[in-house]
């Protein structure tokens, strides 16, 4: 609060704990040790903290970042075959998009991948 208070052009609240006990305090928000939240809760309040605090373009980044994470999860029939090593690159050139990111751990996931086709 003291933070918020000295520098509001800054440093700006967000609600997570408000949202999470007001708005989302039916039981079926939470997991089954009545404590930590369901993930339905967590994209919700995601949601509202995106709608609050980011541009249409960040968003968009997010959006085009959380497809290639699903793409890298891909697990082929057929490791070897010349369409999932397409696949393979393809992915690596969607990753230069980012190369503003930090992203050692995927590039490592990715390269593990590579690596492991014969």
């Amino acid at each position: 609060d003291e933070m918020v208070k000295g520098s509001p052009d800054r440093i700006h609240y967000f609600p997570a704990y408000e949202l999470l006990m007001g708005e989302l305090r039916d039981y079926r928000f939470y997991e089954p040790d009545m404590l930590h939240p369901t993930e339905q809760a967590i994209d919700y309040i995601w949601l509202k903290f995106q709608a609050g605090f980011m541009t249409a373009e960040a968003k968009d980044l997010i959006i085009q970042w959380q497809k290639i994470l699903a793409r890298l999860e891909h697990r082929p029939l057929h490791p070897q075959s010349e369409e999932y090593q397409s696949f393979l690159a393809k992915l690596g050139q969607d990753f230069t998009r980012f190369n503003h990111l930090p992203l050692a751990n995927e590039l490592s996931a990715l390269k593990k991948k590579l690596s492991s086709i014969p």
